[in-house]
C-alpha cells in the first residue's frame, strides 16, 4: 500500500488528468479496502485503541480534507468503477 499512497502524494505535486487521478485514488483506496477486509478490522473501535492526541487529530483531518478536495478536483464522483 505504501507504494500507492506515495503515487496519490506524488499526483498532488504534479498536474494529471482526472483519467490518472481515477486510476491512482482507485488502486489506493482498492488496497486500503482490501486491508481492512482482510484484517476483519473494525474502524471506530481501532481508532479508539490508538488514543490520537488533538494534533494527531488535527493531522489526520488535514489528511482528510487533501483525500477530499483530490476527489472533487478530479470529479472522481462521476466515474464508475
Amino acid at each position: 500500500m505504501e507504494s500507492k499512497y506515495k503515487a496519490f502524494e506524488e499526483s498532488i505535486k504534479n498536474d494529471v488528468t482526472d483519467e490518472e487521478a481515477w486510476i491512482i485514488f482507485y488502486k489506493l483506496s482498492s488496497e486500503a479496502s482490501g486491508a481492512e477486509t482482510k484484517s476483519n478490522v473494525h474502524a471506530k473501535e481501532e481508532f479508539a485503541k490508538f488514543n490520537f492526541s488533538e494534533d494527531d487529530i488535527k493531522e489526520l483531518t488535514k489528511q482528510i480534507e487533501r483525500y477530499r478536495s483530490y476527489w472533487l478536483e478530479h470529479h472522481l464522483g462521476n466515474r464508475g468503477r
